[in-house]
């Protein structure tokens, strides 16, 4: 099969299918309010792609093979099983509206307009890219790929050297399998290899970051900062490069890490606004963190993380709340102490750590002065500083701290470890960052909503003041 129409076929099964299953998942707050449900609407792929991966792994376990019926039954059954879990614990019994945010008219018509026709630009070229080039032969294909081939092609997850299939062996049976299963599932619903289809993926999770962002920030602080913070991700170089350029797994790390923040900061500003949803977001959160280890070796000390700024975010800084949220922080560093000691890459980072002064210089410069975060960290640390200094909301504060944890082990990797030397070459430090720029960019987008608003609640009362001595 080529042409057209095997590309809108791939579409149905990579995107359609996995998507429905998402939302099967979700069905349990199919009457929250619209502005929830968009949120919820950008979460389904995500959710539905993760659960066909989970069917994918628990049938191979099984030994059942993977086939165009198998896959999508078994997550449909995972589906209903959390949807049924959500209904019995997490129901919206009181969906009252979410209070509509004070700069939700701030900005004109055609300013947001603008800004989405940015958007849907950058979304256009994405799109464009991926669905009309194969697979590059580079690292990403031994790495990922290859193994997404074999286990297509032979319906099952067991990787044999001598398989024509394998070429003799040089896929890493030591790495996460979430992105080589978002390869296998594309080839197996189709019923052959195509190197195009089996990219998609890629765009469906840059495109789902992308309404994310939008809704959160539509959400929280109204529709033109979530038109600026969906036009920033877009449009960030190094996401964009690695989501046209389908392969490596660090996009779709990137877009989970930004999975887990943007509902934990969603479940903190629901809990001090007396929201019902926040049981429903903080669910989510913690489900998002269980799926960082599937992705990459990186997913590990990114998961303990993410748990503990969790831990430090819950109750909105109140001791007895945090204390519970203590066993997922002990949960997260024993699953972490377990993967590093059965895992020979990750133990022989920590076996090699020493300070190599030389890589501090390179990764620095990589985060503030090269032109693939388009100034982002700057914004970043900036508008962290003025919140430290009291700017606004303390559910924002408490996301840029979730979002700065994660800088302590993977400056620990890049300065202390084996990996000084790609630091120094530039060939891996901001690949390791973008797993925080999706986030970086929400937390940069509503930081400065809240910014702004303190600007201008202050400039009318400078204005009176000089009135008054005027008099």
């Amino acid at each position: 099969m080529s042409g057209i129409g095997t590309l809108l076929l791939g579409l149905v099964v990579a995107g359609v299918v996995p998507a429905l299953i998402g939302a099967v998942s979700l069905a349990a707050w199919r009457d929250a309010e619209p502005r929830i449900r968009l949120v919820l609407a950008a979460l389904a792929y995500p959710i539905g792609a993760t659960l066909v991966s989970l069917a994918m792994i628990l049938l191979g376990i099984a030994r059942i093979p993977l086939t165009a019926v198998s896959v999508p039954v078994a997550a449909l059954l995972l589906a209903l099983l959390a949807c049924f879990g959500a209904r019995r614990w997490l129901a919206l019994e009181d969906p009252r509206q979410w209070p509509v945010a004070a700069l939700g008219d701030l900005g004109g018509t055609w300013l947001r307009a603008g800004l989405g026709v940015g958007v849907f630009a950058n979304l256009a070229f994405v799109w464009f890219e991926v669905s009309r080039k194969p697979i590059e032969i580079w690292d990403a294909f031994a790495v990922w790929t290859l193994r997404a081939k074999a286990w297509s092609a032979r319906q099952s997850l067991i990787l044999d050297p001598a398989d024509p299939f394998y070429l003799g062996g040089g896929a890493r049976t030591d790495y996460p399998p979430h992105a080589s299963l978002l390869h296998a599932w594309p080839a197996i619903g189709l019923g052959e290899w195509n190197d195009v289809v089996v990219n998609l993926p890629w765009a469906l999770i840059y495109s789902s970051a992308v309404l994310l962002v939008y809704a959160v920030a539509r959400l929280t602080h109204g529709r033109l900062w979530g038109w600026i913070g969906a036009f920033a991700l877009s449009g960030l170089p190094l996401f964009v490069v690695h989501a046209s350029h389908a392969g490596y797994a660090d996009v779709i790390l990137a877009v989970h890490f930004l999975l887990v923040v943007s509902t934990a900061f969603l479940a903190d500003r629901a809990r001090a606004l007396g929201h019902p949803s926040d049981r429903m977001w903080r669910a989510l959160s913690i489900g998002f963190v269980l799926s960082l280890p599937l992705i990459k070796l990186e997913g590990v000390p990114l998961m303990v993380a993410a748990a503990v700024g969790l831990v430090l975010q819950g109750g909105g800084g109140r001791k007895s709340s945090r204390r519970k949220r203590w066993p997922l922080l002990l949960a997260a560093v024993l699953v972490a102490v377990v993967v590093a000691a059965a895992n020979q890459a990750l133990r022989d980072y920590v076996a090699s750590t020493q300070l190599h002064v030389e890589a501090i210089g390179p990764v620095l410069s990589d985060l503030f002065l090269r032109g693939n975060w388009n100034l982002l960290w700057l914004l970043f640390w900036g508008l962290a500083l003025a919140q430290i200094a009291g700017v606004g909301d303390a559910a924002t504060r408490r996301l840029s701290v979730m979002i700065m944890i994660p800088f302590v082990p993977f400056l620990y990797v890049l300065w202390c470890t084996d990996a000084w030397q790609f630091a120094v070459n530039r060939t891996a430090d901001s690949r390791l960052f973008l797993a925080l720029a999706p986030a970086a960019v929400l937390y940069v987008s509503v930081a400065a909503a809240e910014l702004w608003a303190t600007q201008a609640e202050a400039t009318p009362a400078v204005a009176q003041g000089k009135g008054k001595r005027a008099d």
